[in-house]
């Protein structure tokens, strides 16, 4: 298979991964981290994953070639993901409203090619910025 990769942010004073035990982003169970997997069309926080979105059509792309966008929305406490420019939502709700940073964690194997900013594929969402740039 493609191997699971989570995406999303993270707190990083409190949040740390642990490959040994096969801990990313989202799997702490202090919730200090916030994760989507697209492979496996789960959100994972506080060490607990859930199906997202709840009803998950079959996606366009593999997974190996999915743009997966993730954009944090510091006023309103908000994750929102983006899949091949499609938007899948609010994702996470209640995250704290400062000391975020992006975080991404993947299996053994896995490339991840990340575009942080200042330019993102397709453009960065409406009333989105740049982490950086």
């Amino acid at each position: 298979g493609a191997g699971a990769i989570q995406v999303g942010w993270a707190a990083p004073r409190s949040f740390a991964a642990r490959s040994d035990a096969g801990e990313g982003v989202g799997d702490d169970a202090a919730g200090s981290s916030w994760g989507y997997d697209p492979a496996r069309a789960q959100k994972f926080v506080g060490g607990a994953s859930r199906p997202f979105p709840p009803a998950a059509a079959p996606p366009a792309a593999p997974a190996a070639e999915r743009k997966i966008g993730c954009a944090y929305d510091a006023d309103a406490g908000t994750l929102s993901y983006w899949s091949d420019g499609t938007p899948l939502g609010v994702v996470f709700r209640g995250v704290p409203r400062a000391g975020l940073c992006p975080a991404f964690s993947a299996d053994g194997g896995v490339v991840l090619d990340v575009a942080i900013g200042p330019t993102f594929p397709g453009g960065a969402p409406d009333g989105h910025r740049a982490v950086w740039g």
